[in-house]
């Protein structure tokens, strides 16, 4: 099967450059018994057809089925050691380029350091995910009630046809080397760029309760989107008083545009995901001016017709995946901006991947073109989750997010008194 690369996804490709990968991770907290052959089994049963699909053409103009495609080359697992960190794990996978000669995702189930819990880590390429017609994999992988994973027969290519020298090893560069002969040497570029200019990408997460955050949007007369992005504000204002972003030599975020969730909104009864562009105002002293602020500007677009709440968009089950990469592509058509801060909410329904429960949901995505510094806020069960992913040291977001969240708190009892 064979389809046409769209413009969208052109431009998707564009913002994709080997020293500043364009990748998503998407991280799901496990508890429960699952092996990394269940894994395999689980996405064998409901792989999607674009996820068996590359990129095909010089320069690239279509997707075709990869006639190599080995499952179990795309579902890896591994065991972290004591003192190391998931956060580096990710940081380290994020900054290799995705490989075009083959499927561009790979799922990770990763074991946490002393600890009975495990991490599903999907890393993908946005332009796998199209205008709502395809469903991201990690959607397809998660169900409402437990059970047993069946065992799949695994089909593997012929060892005859596997280009020599290929390996799904964790060093980029070997990847790159094993790939050059068989695409005719069009990567040495990208091997140079992975070798001598690896892209250093820093992420942090940081957990808050839904349910203070609905408090603090019915106390303040606005929505959760608008409490989730004050408080992705908050986390950025604290990286700017810290120096760690100005250290990498970004623009001020002050007086400069930032798309802020595309999933904000959608146009019409054609449910087109478009970006809200609003400066997002961290400079703002404190965290009640700064949700009057956003808050007003988000009334203004509901007041202005033909546009709904994301929240609107997402149905049961976990949508938030699809939600996100569909966020990252709306991106192409946001014009120029440094930062991106996308909301994709989810339900309070508990899912299950096999017999492991689902206990949180975390998502990055690496910033591109001139973005020094991308938000994530994921929506699951009782929580709300926001990953930053930047170029610098994000020493600060975490706690910036939490005291403008005990802040906002305080400041809705006072209202509610």
């Amino acid at each position: 099967m064979t389809d046409l690369i769209t413009g969208a996804q052109a431009a998707l490709f564009a913002r994709d450059q080997d020293a500043r990968p364009f990748r998503q991770a998407f991280v799901v907290v496990l508890d429960g018994d699952i092996t990394a052959q269940q894994v395999c089994w689980r996405v064998a049963g409901r792989l999607p057809a674009r996820f068996r699909q590359q990129p095909s053409g010089w320069p690239v103009q279509s997707w075709a089925d990869d006639p190599l495609f080995d499952l179990q080359g795309h579902v890896r697992h591994t065991q972290l050691a004591r003192g190391q960190s998931l956060e580096a794990w990710i940081e380290r996978r994020l900054a290799m380029p995705s490989d075009r000669a083959h499927p561009l995702w790979q799922v990770w189930l990763v074991g946490l350091p002393a600890s009975e819990l495990k991490a599903l880590v999907v890393f993908c390429h946005p332009a796998l995910v199209d205008a709502g017609e395809h469903v991201h994999l990690l959607d397809c992988l998660a169900d409402s009630q437990p059970g047993e994973i069946a065992p799949v027969p695994l089909a593997s290519p012929a060892a005859a046809d596997a280009p020599q020298g290929w390996t799904w090893g964790d060093d980029p560069a070997s990847t790159w080397s094993g790939l050059s002969a068989s695409v005719g040497g069009m990567v040495d570029t990208a091997l140079r760029a992975v070798t001598e200019r690896p892209a250093e990408f820093q992420v942090a997460g940081v957990e808050v309760p839904l349910d203070d955050v609905r408090a603090v949007a019915r106390a303040f007369g606005c929505t959760v989107h608008d409490v989730v992005v004050a408080l992705a504000a908050g986390g950025v204002a604290a990286i700017g008083v810290a120096g760690d972003v100005a250290a990498a030599g970004p623009p001020q975020p002050q007086p400069d545009p930032v798309a802020v969730d595309p999933l904000a909104f959608s146009a019409g009864g054609a449910r087109r995901v478009e970006p809200v562009r609003m400066t997002l105002p961290v400079g703002v002293a404190g965290a009640g001016d700064r949700l009057d602020a956003i808050a007003t500007l988000t009334r203004a677009e509901l007041d202005a017709g033909g546009r709904v709440p994301a929240l609107e968009l997402v149905g049961p089950g976990m949508g938030v995946a699809t939600c996100h990469a569909l966020a990252a592509q709306s991106l192409a058509d946001a014009g120029a901006h440094t930062a991106v801060v996308a909301h994709a909410p989810g339900t309070r329904e508990q899912w299950f991947v096999g017999l492991a429960a689902v206990r949180g949901v975390t998502a990055f995505l690496t910033p591109t073109n001139d973005e020094t510094l991308t938000v994530c806020a994921t929506g699951h069960g009782p929580s709300i989750t926001l990953g930053a992913t930047g170029l610098a040291p994000l020493a600060g977001f975490g706690r910036g997010v939490l005291d403008g969240l005990d802040t906002l708190v305080s400041l809705a009892g006072r209202r509610r008194s």
